[in-house]
């Protein structure tokens, strides 16, 4: 764990290239429903047209699947995850969206939750409560590509994680006669 938190810090340089984002959120869809319990939704993503996002495809992949996991985790089984991509107007900044309809988190601790081996109380008491490394992993890496990441519980309950990135502008195509 240790060494994917230094992955993402800042002394690994960064292999940028164009990430489509909707494919990287389709394949990790894939991987990570291996984990959600027989008959139930998993994780569900909605990601409209392309977005193509200037990005390091590995630590992006690294950073979404810990969001990924982590409220697969917490989520009821019936609801399963919900992520949802959409581009702002104006074409600059993709928004990414993760919520799932688990118990949330104290307000008190919602700050906190991105800091190393930062856990939960609730999830300190859990077999499953992991070492605290996810979501400060997901957020550094989301940092280091420009972004910001932010948590609040959902009004209908639950926690949701709001990631904003840059987004690579469509090119206008060549002109039709």
């Amino acid at each position: 764990m240790l060494e994917l938190l230094r992955g993402s810090s800042e002394a690994r340089p960064l292999e940028m290239g164009t990430v489509d984002l909707r494919e990287l959120l389709d394949d990790l869809r894939e991987v990570v429903n291996y984990e959600a319990p027989a008959g139930t939704p998993g994780i569900v993503v909605s990601c409209a047209g392309p977005l193509e996002i200037p990005g390091d495809r590995e630590l992006l992949w690294r950073a979404i699947e810990n969001l990924l996991r982590n409220a697969l985790m917490h989520t009821r089984p019936d609801f399963g995850v919900q992520v949802e991509a959409v581009a702002y107007p104006g074409g600059s900044t993709v928004e990414l969206c993760v919520r799932d309809a688990g118990p949330g988190v104290p307000a008190s601790q919602l700050g906190k939750i991105f800091e190393p081996f930062y856990r939960v109380q609730e999830a300190r008491e859990r077999k499953t409560g992991g070492h605290g490394l996810g979501l400060a992993i997901a957020a550094s890496a989301i940092r280091r590509h420009g972004g910001s990441i932010e948590a609040r519980n959902a009004e209908t309950g639950g926690l949701e994680i709001r990631v904003l990135l840059p987004l690579i502008p469509l090119r206008p195509g060549p002109r039709k006669k």
